[in-house]
């Protein structure tokens, strides 16, 4: 599984894993700024985290939910690390479609791709909503970009 954030912030996810691990091994390739274990999200032995570690400033984030079609690839050679023939690779959202169609191509893994609330119509999320003048403007011109190369790369994946 493939997870373009902090886990313990991701309610949803926690529940697909806690619900998929009871029949399967799953590994977790996240984004963190800390390690989190096991037992403080209720997972059984059968999950194995493995944490990336990724600042987070706000230009960053910026760049990497504007460019995200290329900014988690690191994850497909973190997976391909492994040696380990995976039958599926979850792509949680779209930052992580590439990446699990990267590792589809070089394994033959089936992808199963969750984009939760559609991820391109949800890019609002990243601005402030009180922004100054100037600064709105070029949140609305980044979202409409976003939007864009959103729609492109998802229908590309």
């Amino acid at each position: 599984m493939l997870l373009n954030g902090e886990i313990k912030n991701d309610s949803r996810v926690i529940n697909v894993i806690k619900s998929i691990s009871r029949f399967h091994e799953i590994d977790l390739f996240y984004i963190s700024n800390e390690n989190v274990s096991n037992k403080v999200l209720g997972f059984n032995e059968k999950v194995k985290l493995i944490p990336k570690e990724l600042s987070q400033n706000y230009f960053r984030k910026i760049i990497k939910n504007t460019l995200f079609y290329n900014e988690y690839n690191f994850f497909a050679t973190e997976v391909l690390k492994k040696t380990i023939k995976y039958d599926f690779i979850y792509a949680n959202d779209l930052p992580c479609l590439k990446p699990a169609i990267n590792i589809k191509e070089k394994t033959g893994s089936k992808v199963i791709y969750d984009s939760h609330e559609i991820y391109i119509e949800t890019i609002n999320q990243f601005f402030p909503q009180k922004a100054k003048f100037y600064r709105k403007i070029i949140y609305k011109i980044l979202q409409k970009f976003m939007r864009i190369f959103g729609t492109f790369a998802e229908k590309k994946c």
